[in-house]
């Protein structure tokens, strides 16, 4: 993907069995974490390292796929922890 491009990856915070997972909506990547933030901090590192592995491998991190349908279904529904969009250059 060229530098001039920006597209936005959706992220959802949800608790499960005691952990709260941060997941990417239109990029199938999930981090964990003791806290919301630690979760959404973890996945931030995983989505870098994903790009960088992406870019030097000369294909696009959206190549991934999106999320499965049970991640993309929380998406649209209320009882998540947070939403959050970024801009994935």
């Amino acid at each position: 993907m060229s530098n001039d491009m920006a597209r936005t990856l959706n992220i959802i915070v949800f608790k499960d069995e005691g952990f709260y997972i941060a997941s990417g909506v239109e990029l199938d990547i999930v981090a964990q974490g003791s806290t919301p933030e630690e979760a959404m901090n973890r996945l931030e590192l995983v989505l870098n390292a994903e790009m960088q592995e992406a870019q030097s491998v000369g294909r696009d991190v959206f190549d991934l796929g999106p999320a499965p349908d049970s991640i993309q279904s929380l998406f649209r529904e209320d009882d998540v922890v947070s939403k959050d969009e970024r801009l994935v250059a």
